[in-house]
Protein backbone atom coordinates (compact mmCIF):
# COMPACT_ATOMS: atom_id res chain seq x y z
CA UNK A 1 0.00 0.00 0.00
CA UNK A 2 1.20 4.10 -0.39
CA UNK A 3 2.78 5.38 2.28
CA UNK A 4 0.45 8.39 1.68
CA UNK A 5 -3.11 8.49 0.68
CA UNK A 6 -2.48 11.15 -1.66
CA UNK A 7 0.52 13.05 -3.05
CA UNK A 8 0.96 16.38 -4.77
CA UNK A 9 3.50 18.55 -6.29
CA UNK A 10 3.70 21.89 -4.70
CA UNK A 11 6.12 24.86 -4.83
CA UNK A 12 7.14 25.11 -0.54
CA UNK A 13 9.95 27.98 0.13
CA UNK A 14 13.33 26.43 1.61
CA UNK A 15 12.14 25.77 5.42
CA UNK A 16 15.25 27.75 6.82
CA UNK A 17 13.55 31.46 4.75
CA UNK A 18 11.54 34.14 6.95
CA UNK A 19 8.72 33.24 4.03
CA UNK A 20 8.56 29.56 5.47
CA UNK A 21 8.57 30.48 8.88
CA UNK A 22 5.58 32.78 8.34
CA UNK A 23 3.53 30.44 6.85
CA UNK A 24 4.01 27.68 9.28
CA UNK A 25 3.40 29.95 11.92
CA UNK A 26 0.46 31.47 10.06
CA UNK A 27 -1.16 27.98 9.16
CA UNK A 28 -0.12 26.44 12.37
CA UNK A 29 1.28 23.77 10.62
CA UNK A 30 4.54 23.55 9.56
CA UNK A 31 4.54 21.21 6.48
CA UNK A 32 8.38 20.78 6.43
CA UNK A 33 7.98 18.85 9.98
CA UNK A 34 5.12 17.91 9.39
CA UNK A 35 4.23 19.54 13.17
CA UNK A 36 1.30 21.56 14.79
CA UNK A 37 3.00 25.55 15.33
CA UNK A 38 1.38 27.53 17.87
CA UNK A 39 -0.37 30.44 15.58
CA UNK A 40 0.85 34.23 16.86
CA UNK A 41 -1.35 36.77 18.86
CA UNK A 42 -2.07 39.26 15.65
CA UNK A 43 -4.34 42.27 17.04
CA UNK A 44 -7.20 43.21 14.33
CA UNK A 45 -7.86 40.22 12.91
CA UNK A 46 -11.74 39.38 12.68
CA UNK A 47 -11.45 35.74 14.09
CA UNK A 48 -8.79 33.68 15.64
CA UNK A 49 -6.44 32.21 13.42
CA UNK A 50 -7.12 28.99 14.79
CA UNK A 51 -10.64 29.52 12.96
CA UNK A 52 -9.77 31.61 10.18
CA UNK A 53 -6.86 28.90 8.78
CA UNK A 54 -8.87 25.68 9.75
CA UNK A 55 -9.79 25.13 5.97
CA UNK A 56 -6.12 25.39 4.77
CA UNK A 57 -3.80 24.43 7.48
CA UNK A 58 -4.12 20.79 6.87
CA UNK A 59 -2.51 21.22 3.42
CA UNK A 60 0.32 23.35 4.75
CA UNK A 61 1.75 26.33 2.77
CA UNK A 62 2.56 26.13 -0.46
CA UNK A 63 1.22 26.87 -3.89
CA UNK A 64 0.48 23.89 -5.89
CA UNK A 65 1.33 23.02 -9.05
CA UNK A 66 -0.06 19.48 -9.66
CA UNK A 67 -3.02 18.76 -7.18
CA UNK A 68 -3.26 16.12 -5.14
CA UNK A 69 -4.13 12.72 -6.87
CA UNK A 70 -4.00 9.03 -5.61
CA UNK A 71 -1.09 6.90 -7.28
CA UNK A 72 -1.91 4.78 -10.11
CA UNK A 73 -2.30 1.02 -9.81
CA UNK A 74 1.37 -0.45 -9.88
CA UNK A 75 3.09 2.91 -8.83
CA UNK A 76 5.16 3.43 -5.67
CA UNK A 77 5.96 6.90 -4.08
CA UNK A 78 9.93 5.97 -4.94
CA UNK A 79 8.71 6.45 -8.84
CA UNK A 80 7.18 9.88 -8.20
CA UNK A 81 10.56 10.79 -6.55
CA UNK A 82 12.97 9.41 -9.10
CA UNK A 83 10.67 11.15 -11.21
CA UNK A 84 10.82 14.55 -9.42
CA UNK A 85 14.58 14.36 -9.11
CA UNK A 86 15.02 13.96 -12.96
CA UNK A 87 12.46 16.26 -13.94
CA UNK A 88 13.95 18.94 -11.67
CA UNK A 89 17.62 18.29 -13.07
CA UNK A 90 16.77 19.30 -16.46
CA UNK A 91 14.27 22.38 -15.35
CA UNK A 92 15.46 26.07 -14.66
CA UNK A 93 14.83 28.12 -11.49
CA UNK A 94 12.23 30.83 -11.96
CA UNK A 95 12.52 34.41 -10.90
CA UNK A 96 8.94 34.77 -9.51
CA UNK A 97 9.37 38.38 -8.82
CA UNK A 98 7.32 39.91 -5.82
CA UNK A 99 4.37 38.45 -3.54
CA UNK A 100 1.56 40.27 -2.79
CA UNK A 101 -1.23 39.68 -0.89
CA UNK A 102 -4.43 39.46 -2.14
CA UNK A 103 -8.34 38.45 -1.60
CA UNK A 104 -9.15 35.63 -4.04
CA UNK A 105 -12.82 35.11 -4.22
CA UNK A 106 -13.78 34.98 -0.83
CA UNK A 107 -10.21 34.03 0.96
CA UNK A 108 -7.18 35.59 1.61
CA UNK A 109 -3.76 34.10 -0.22
CA UNK A 110 -0.43 35.47 -1.32
CA UNK A 111 -0.14 35.54 -5.51
CA UNK A 112 2.32 37.37 -8.13
CA UNK A 113 2.63 40.93 -8.64
CA UNK A 114 2.82 40.60 -12.05
CA UNK A 115 1.80 36.89 -13.73
CA UNK A 116 5.13 34.74 -14.96
CA UNK A 117 4.48 33.35 -18.22
CA UNK A 118 7.66 31.46 -17.56
CA UNK A 119 5.54 29.73 -13.79
CA UNK A 120 2.72 29.02 -16.32
CA UNK A 121 4.50 26.82 -18.69
CA UNK A 122 6.49 24.97 -16.42
CA UNK A 123 2.78 24.41 -14.49
CA UNK A 124 1.29 22.84 -17.42
CA UNK A 125 4.50 20.75 -18.55
CA UNK A 126 4.68 19.26 -14.48
CA UNK A 127 0.37 18.84 -15.24
CA UNK A 128 1.12 16.40 -18.08
CA UNK A 129 4.59 14.88 -17.05
CA UNK A 130 3.51 13.34 -13.90
CA UNK A 131 -0.15 12.48 -14.99
CA UNK A 132 0.44 9.13 -15.59
CA UNK A 133 1.34 8.53 -11.67
CA UNK A 134 -1.66 9.33 -10.85
CA UNK A 135 -5.04 6.82 -10.74
CA UNK A 136 -8.23 8.24 -12.54
CA UNK A 137 -10.33 10.32 -10.56
CA UNK A 138 -13.16 8.73 -8.31
CA UNK A 139 -16.84 9.34 -9.20
CA UNK A 140 -17.77 10.67 -6.42
CA UNK A 141 -14.83 13.14 -5.65
CA UNK A 142 -15.93 14.71 -9.29
CA UNK A 143 -19.08 15.17 -8.42
CA UNK A 144 -18.02 16.89 -5.56
CA UNK A 145 -16.13 19.16 -7.66
CA UNK A 146 -18.70 19.98 -10.24
CA UNK A 147 -21.36 20.64 -7.06
CA UNK A 148 -18.76 23.73 -6.31
CA UNK A 149 -19.87 25.27 -9.59
CA UNK A 150 -17.54 24.94 -12.34
CA UNK A 151 -17.85 25.92 -15.77
CA UNK A 152 -18.02 23.57 -18.78
CA UNK A 153 -14.20 23.96 -20.13
CA UNK A 154 -13.07 23.74 -16.10
CA UNK A 155 -15.17 20.27 -16.27
CA UNK A 156 -13.48 18.97 -19.09
CA UNK A 157 -9.94 19.79 -17.74
CA UNK A 158 -10.90 17.78 -14.41
CA UNK A 159 -12.19 14.82 -16.72
CA UNK A 160 -8.96 14.65 -18.56
CA UNK A 161 -6.43 15.37 -15.70
CA UNK A 162 -8.40 15.15 -12.53
CA UNK A 163 -8.18 18.73 -11.78
CA UNK A 164 -10.42 21.84 -12.84
CA UNK A 165 -7.22 24.95 -12.64
CA UNK A 166 -4.76 24.02 -15.12
CA UNK A 167 -3.13 25.02 -17.84
CA UNK A 168 -5.40 28.56 -19.04
CA UNK A 169 -7.20 27.87 -15.55
CA UNK A 170 -4.20 28.15 -13.62
CA UNK A 171 -3.27 31.10 -11.30
CA UNK A 172 -0.68 30.57 -8.83
CA UNK A 173 -1.58 31.66 -5.08
CA UNK A 174 -0.48 30.27 -1.33
CA UNK A 175 -3.62 29.81 -0.24
CA UNK A 176 -4.10 31.63 3.38
CA UNK A 177 -7.39 31.31 4.98
CA UNK A 178 -10.69 29.45 4.68
CA UNK A 179 -13.54 31.40 3.23
CA UNK A 180 -15.35 34.67 4.79
CA UNK A 181 -17.00 37.98 4.59
CA UNK A 182 -16.28 40.93 3.09
CA UNK A 183 -15.84 42.79 6.00
CA UNK A 184 -13.46 40.14 7.36
CA UNK A 185 -11.29 39.74 4.39
CA UNK A 186 -10.51 43.47 4.47
CA UNK A 187 -9.38 42.98 7.99
CA UNK A 188 -7.63 40.24 7.82
CA UNK A 189 -5.48 41.81 4.43
CA UNK A 190 -5.19 44.42 6.43
CA UNK A 191 -3.50 42.84 8.87
CA UNK A 192 -1.61 40.95 6.66
CA UNK A 193 0.21 43.67 4.88
CA UNK A 194 1.28 44.78 7.64
CA UNK A 195 2.85 41.87 9.29
CA UNK A 196 4.47 41.16 6.05
CA UNK A 197 5.37 43.69 4.05
CA UNK A 198 9.68 43.34 5.28
CA UNK A 199 9.21 39.83 3.83
CA UNK A 200 7.14 40.55 0.35
CA UNK A 201 9.57 43.40 -0.53
CA UNK A 202 12.07 40.72 -1.63
CA UNK A 203 11.71 38.93 -5.13
CA UNK A 204 10.19 35.14 -4.88
CA UNK A 205 12.80 32.40 -6.53
CA UNK A 206 11.00 29.25 -7.29
CA UNK A 207 13.79 27.00 -6.74
CA UNK A 208 12.56 23.48 -6.30
CA UNK A 209 9.84 21.09 -6.50
CA UNK A 210 8.81 19.67 -3.34
CA UNK A 211 6.77 16.37 -3.41
CA UNK A 212 4.42 16.35 -0.40
CA UNK A 213 1.97 13.40 1.13
CA UNK A 214 -1.18 13.32 2.84
CA UNK A 215 -1.36 11.30 5.56
CA UNK A 216 -3.95 9.16 7.44
CA UNK A 217 -5.25 12.35 9.29
CA UNK A 218 -5.85 14.35 6.19
CA UNK A 219 -2.69 17.02 6.69
CA UNK A 220 -0.01 17.26 4.17
CA UNK A 221 3.60 16.54 4.71
CA UNK A 222 6.73 16.86 2.84
CA UNK A 223 8.06 13.58 1.04
CA UNK A 224 10.91 14.71 -1.13
CA UNK A 225 12.26 18.24 -2.41
CA UNK A 226 14.43 18.26 -5.61
CA UNK A 227 16.58 21.41 -6.34
CA UNK A 228 16.02 22.69 -10.06
CA UNK A 229 19.24 22.81 -11.11
CA UNK A 230 18.74 22.70 -15.02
Amino acid sequence: MPHYLRYAIYYCPAQNTALAAFGANWLGWDIHQGTFRDHPAYAGLPKPLTDLTKRPQKYGFHGTLKAPFVLAEGVGETDVIDALEAFSAKTAQINLGRLEVAQLGTFIAFRLVKPSGDLQNLASKIVRHFDPFRAALDPAQREKRIATGLSPAQIALLDEWGYPYVFNEFRFHMTLSGAMNADALWACKQVLDKEIAEILREPMILDRLTLCGQRADGYFEVVNEAALSG
